[in-house]
Parts: C-alpha cells; structure tokens; sequence
C-alpha cells in the first residue's frame, strides 16, 4: 500500500480547505490483481441533501476524486474528468465509514483512461457505483497543479 499525494486547496484532499473532506487516498493490489485506488470517507450531518441522506453531488465528488487518482497513476500524468457518470443504490448517512475504490479499465495509451468507483458499505453492500474518463491535463497547466501538491508523485519517484 502506498499513501498518494494530496493538495493543499482541494475540497476533497486539501490539507488547507477549512470545509473539505481532507481525504487520503492510497495504491493497493485490487482483488482482481489491477491496481487499485482506495479511501474511506465519514461524511459530516453538514453533509446531507434531504432529510439525513448525504448529498449526491458530495458522494459524486469522492467517486470523481478516487477516480481520478486511479486515472493519474495509470496515465504517470495529473488528469482532469472528461466525462463522469453515477448511479446510486442506497442512501449513505452521515457518520459511517464508507470504503470507496477505482480501478481504471480501459487505457488509451497515455491519453485517456477509462475508470470505474464503487463506494461500499462496511457491510459489503454497494451504495453507489460510477464510470469516468479522465484525460491528461494540457501542457501549460502542469506548474500550476503541481505547486499545489504535497507529497511525491509515485510515477516520478
């Protein structure tokens, strides 16, 4: 297992964001031998949409976020969503650890990497699921997106 970078502004890894989720994500050997992307996220009451569900948008964004992890050490590039898609299957309350990971599918030489997330429940139960693709970030955009980084990333090591 090996601990991914994070960043200092990011609403879900950001060591600096005063309301992000201040997520870890990590690289760990999936089930089925790829390569995976992992977290757990314990979403606040201040998190919720309707009643005490937790926002979808939210849920979408940690889906999005491992992702693209998964997306960027595939590519050995920071990568930005092309496309995301999310289909949710049960409620995700407030309080409880959820486990989500990436695994990237489909990879267009360094150029595209098509991923799926699936956010778990510690019952084992799939409480929502999402596809993406994720597309390398352009030239010109690098030094920025790299000043805001702490850690090393792993394909420059």
């Amino acid at each position: 297992m090996k601990i991914l970078p994070w960043t200092r502004s990011c609403f879900v890894c950001g060591e600096q964001n005063p309301i992000g989720l201040n997520l870890r994500f990590r690289i760990e050997d999936g089930p089925d031998g790829k390569q995976m992307v992992s977290t757990t996220v314990k979403f606040k009451p201040e998190h919720v949409g309707f009643v005490s569900w937790v926002h979808g948008g939210l849920i979408a964004t940690v889906l999005d976020e491992t992702m693209f992890w998964s997306a960027a050490v595939a590519l050995k590039n920071l990568v930005a969503c092309a496309q995301l898609e999310v289909r949710f299957f049960k409620p995700i309350l407030p309080n409880v650890d959820i486990q989500v990971s990436a695994v990237v599918q489909t990879q267009y030489k360094n150029r595209l990497a098509i991923t799926e997330a699936t956010a778990i429940a510690h019952n084992g139960e799939i409480l929502a699921k999402a596809t993406g693709k994720y597309i390398p970030i352009p030239q010109d955009q690098k030094a920025k997106f790299h000043t805001d980084l702490v850690g090393i990333l792993p394909w420059t090591l």
